[in-house]
């Protein structure tokens, strides 16, 4: 019985991020659907896969909201599903950086290459006592194409044209064959059951939107108040119409705000560095909420987003782990050397 709720998803998911309400619920969303496609494959009822267009700054955790989303169905499913011995192995992530395929051209590796590789890592390190679920586990994977815009620019070349084309064989899905090294077989997997999650910054969309906003309130030149479908936007910077026909949820993450950020600092980044630091000095606190505020608004006015702060805090804090002293070491601090 599939006891598992959306709401269940959005819950694992907040643990680890921070804000993104209508991203979270989008995902949560989708993620049930595959997750009742994957348990209802043999029903008569078929339900088409979920594609998902997550549009955002870069920074406004894109890659981390799906990454944390897989975990998040997998972790249910091995504490509701302890008959499924293939639980914790279910639903792996490709990952394919679009970046890297328009930048290689002709020379790397295309996205069919891309996704043959991966069913082949998948089936290659997949332990024997799995391999009757090899092709369940592979076939009901997540392909997750960040920086989709790079494919999706104004201006397309013939390479770029072709590209989309690609992904749009591989959203109405078609089948792989792969080899299994450990055995001179064949086998193939179909395409159609794995879930689709697309990420891209789209800068020419915004731009444009803040040049629209700039017309209307300086009075220059004509301008059309009539709200603009996302889908239209989507097709003005170059992604193909059959390809946005294609997608069934598009959802914009929103900048983190200094609040979010302080948040996110204290929960995920400063507890590991503060547990040495308490190890080391016997203070529990590494950074004061002044700091934690100061990197907060330094990661805002430089524009990096949540994945900027790592580096900034680190120059933060390197001072004072420069500043301790053989004698400021806690009488406790053991490192089992």
């Amino acid at each position: 019985m599939l006891d598992i709720t959306p709401k269940d998803i959005y819950k694992e998911i907040s643990k680890e991020v921070i804000g993104q309400h209508d991203a979270k619920v989008v995902m949560s969303v989708n993620l049930f659907l595959h997750l009742v496609r994957y348990y209802t494959a043999l029903c008569p009822f078929k339900m088409k896969k979920p594609v998902t267009l997550l549009c955002g700054e870069s920074g406004s955790g894109k890659t981390f909201l799906t990454k944390v989303g897989c975990q998040a169905i997998r972790t249910l499913m091995m504490s509701r599903f302890d008959d499924d011995p293939a639980a914790h192995r279910m639903f792996p992530v490709c990952e394919i950086d679009c970046t890297s395929i328009v930048r290689d051209s002709y020379k790397g590796m295309s996205i069919r290459e891309c996704i043959e590789s991966f069913v082949r890592e998948e089936a290659d390190t997949c332990p024997r006592e799995f391999e009757n679920d090899l092709h369940r586990i592979i076939g009901y994977s997540i392909l997750y194409f960040d920086e989709i815009d790079k494919i999706c620019s104004s201006g397309t070349t013939d390479f770029v044209r072709e590209l989309q084309y690609t992904l749009l064989k591989v959203l109405e899905g078609h089948t792989i064959t792969y080899e299994i090294e450990r055995r001179t077989a064949y086998r193939s997997v179909d395409l159609s059951n794995m879930m689709i999650v697309l990420s891209g910054n789209f800068p020419e969309m915004r731009q444009k939107r803040k040049d629209n906003k700039t017309k209307l309130f300086g009075f220059t030149g004509e301008v059309n108040d009539k709200p603009v479908d996302i889908i239209t936007e989507l097709q003005e910077t170059g992604m193909a119409t059959q390809l946005c026909g294609r997608i069934s949820s598009i959802v914009e993450l929103q900048s983190l705000t200094e609040q979010e950020l302080c948040t996110i600092i204290i929960k995920n980044r400063l507890p590991g560095l503060e547990s040495l630091f308490y190890a080391l000095t016997g203070d529990k606190r590494i950074l004061t909420q002044f700091e934690i505020t100061e990197i907060a608004q330094q990661t805002l006015d430089l524009k990096v987003g949540a994945r900027g702060l790592d580096s900034l805090i680190y120059r933060k804090i390197q001072q004072k782990l420069f500043d301790i002293d053989k004698e400021d070491y806690h009488a406790q601090f053991d490192i089992g050397l």
